[in-house]
């Protein structure tokens, strides 16, 4: 069974719902109400407006009911060390510095071999980021807007093969 630290889960469950929802939930946005071992009823404010959510959680994920759709948030926060050196063609990390533009990256997602993973844009040209394999999404990091350093890591996933080196579109 899981311990279930609400002080933990909050901060982390805000930011991903943020990125989920595209809309900014700070962690005074949400409440909850344990009614199981491995349950809580969740109060979202937003908009002036309160939504309930039933959640289960285990010992990694946490799925939200959202009217009969389930959505599935990681428990879990990555390392705060980017890897010395960089991996090549590891789209996983900033290649530079930069703003994001685009990313719909969500936990969860399959994606195949050459699709679209985000928009990063740096020195005026912004750069498509393409998948060099296929895999899971497992972690969402960052949003759209976000300011990153190089080596941040803006998501995870299954799949750990990066054979093929990556380079932007411009």
């Amino acid at each position: 069974m899981v311990s279930f630290d609400p002080q933990h889960v909050i901060p982390l469950l805000a930011a991903q719902l943020s990125t989920a929802w595209h809309q900014p939930l700070q962690p005074t946005d949400l409440h909850l109400h344990v009614t199981g071992p491995q349950s809580f009823q969740l109060w979202v404010l937003s908009a002036g407006q309160c939504h309930s959510y039933s959640v289960q959680y285990d010992n990694h994920f946490l799925y939200v009911d959202q009217q009969g759709q389930q959505q599935i948030f990681s428990l879990t926060v990555p390392e705060a060390r980017p890897p010395q050196p960089l991996p090549t063609g590891d789209p996983r990390y900033a290649k530079l510095n930069g703003k994001l533009s685009q990313i719909t990256l969500q936990v969860g997602q399959i994606v195949t071999k050459g699709t679209p993973l985000y928009v990063l844009t740096a020195m005026k040209m912004q750069m498509t980021y393409h998948a060099p394999a296929s895999g899971t999404i497992t972690q969402v990091f960052a949003q759209a807007g976000d300011t990153l350093n190089q080596g941040q890591m803006i998501f995870d996933w299954t799949e750990e093969r990066f054979d093929d080196p990556i380079s932007p579109e411009a």
